[in-house]
């Protein structure tokens, strides 16, 4: 099952998050946390943000990939910083690499290339759309069958459709 998130529940989200940051003080900026996991005196946790950064840089979406990179970098640093997690994180990190040869074998249907990515491949949809607007082929504010795929409304009715026959 996927999740598919409302805008409120999207907004409720950052201004979580915002209100965390405001409540960690001046360093819990995007900013700070962001130099702070790059210059981390932890090499192995700085290896694990490179790749965050690495991975979400990989996005076409630049709102998701900010997510992704705001939402680990965050988490990361909490885990890192805190005493309260820090000895919980690294144990927890300690137990995933000694079955990393396991959880690989487990994750390597789900794992695809950037250009599989449901947000890469929506994003792509949406240039088809732009450009067959852009052709006359499909009217202004309509999107292409490409783009449809990932727009819950007509998905639901699809699936209402379908489930009538």
């Amino acid at each position: 099952m996927e999740i598919i998130m409302s805008e409120s529940d999207k907004r409720i989200i950052k201004w979580g998050v915002m209100l965390l940051r405001k409540k960690l003080g001046e360093s819990a900026s995007k900013e700070k946390i962001h130099d702070d996991m790059q210059n981390c005196g932890n090499i192995g946790v700085k290896i694990i943000c490179d790749i965050i950064n690495e991975e979400a840089n990989k996005v076409k979406c630049d709102h998701q990939k900010n997510i992704a990179n705001d939402l680990s970098e965050l988490g990361m640093w909490i885990c890192y910083k805190d005493t309260a997690y820090r000895d919980l994180f690294f144990s927890i990190l300690d137990k995933i690499c000694a079955n990393a040869d396991e959880i690989r074998k487990q994750i390597k249907p789900y794992v695809k290339p950037p250009e599989k990515w449901h947000v890469n491949v929506w994003m792509d949809s949406r240039e088809q759309t732009a450009e067959k607007i852009a052709k006359g082929e499909i009217p202004q504010g309509s999107v292409s069958l490409a783009e449809s795929v990932h727009v819950p409304s007509i998905q639901k009715k699809r699936l209402a459709e379908l489930n009538k026959k």
